[in-house]
């Protein structure tokens, strides 16, 4: 998360100028270190923090419920189809090896197709 905010956070458009800025975090114990906080609240960084409550991803983070959830679930159909499938290369001590990088492309298309454009659209 500190990577993050030095690298990405920082390098925002009007991050160089300063300008105020306001970044929305959920509660994942990860980004509410003391560590974290100082380096947003401490620093140069102009910003404001917000921290959204739990339990309220379903009224504050629509895109997790609407777009994200259902495309990570079909991710995890299609790796467990895989898996079940049988027949995969094994590595030296005998566990499967990773799907390839086409195939994983390849259920990221699909994936991405399960996701209407009527929802991408209300957003």
């Amino acid at each position: 998360m500190k990577d993050w905010l030095l690298v990405v956070w920082n390098t925002r458009p009007g991050a160089i100028l300063r300008k105020q800025g306001m970044l929305v975090i959920d509660v994942f114990k990860g980004h509410l270190t003391p560590e974290i906080e100082a380096t947003i609240t401490g620093s140069s960084m102009n910003t404001n923090l917000v921290v959204i409550p739990g339990g309220m991803t379903l009224q504050l983070q629509v895109l997790d419920v609407m777009v994200n959830k259902p495309f990570k679930d079909h991710l995890k159909q299609l790796y467990s189809e895989w898996l079940l499938k049988g027949d995969h290369a094994l590595s030296p001590d005998g566990r499967i090896k990773k799907p390839s990088v086409t195939i994983l492309c390849q259920w990221i298309i699909t994936a991405w197709q399960h996701i209407s454009p009527e929802v991408i659209e209300m957003f």
